[in-house]
């Protein structure tokens, strides 16, 4: 009586092991709030209060559309058009605190807002802009 006991106990104790294993599964890695157009952002801001981050978003990045942008983490940035005509403007980055953030670009007098989020850890951002289309940007090494 003791053997068969000692038989279901360890039965009982491997089927545990195993399931509590095989049931850990990767979770998705939680990169925060998605805000999908810029009103949702804007309100995220005006709630939630924002800070200034233009100083955080410097370099050269290259657009899908062979779109060179050119942010010099002052709020000055230069547009390279595949054509290799350019204009220069202003830019700046503002942050909440629940992860929204809104580019606000000037380019030859016309001003345009457009959600930011990264989208790799080498530096991958999108641009969303109000009418909902997405423009990807990859560093220039």
């Amino acid at each position: 009586m003791r053997k068969l006991l000692l038989l279901i106990c360890s039965v009982a104790l491997v089927a545990l092991v195993l399931s509590a294993v095989g049931g850990k599964t990767a979770a998705p890695a939680e990169d925060g709030p998605k805000f999908s157009t810029v009103s949702e952002a804007a309100f995220s801001m005006r709630r939630a209060g924002a800070e200034d981050a233009t100083s955080r978003l410097v370099g050269s990045f290259v657009g899908e559309h062979g779109e060179k942008l050119n942010f010099n983490g002052s709020g000055e940035v230069r547009r390279v058009m595949q054509n290799l005509s350019s204009v220069t403007g202003s830019y700046s980055l503002l942050q909440s605190s629940d992860g929204a953030a809104i580019l606000d670009l000037n380019l030859n007098g016309g001003e345009a807002l457009y959600t930011f989020a990264l989208s790799s850890p080498e530096g991958q951002f999108t641009l969303t802009d109000a009418d909902g289309s997405a423009h990807v940007f990859n560093p220039v090494p």
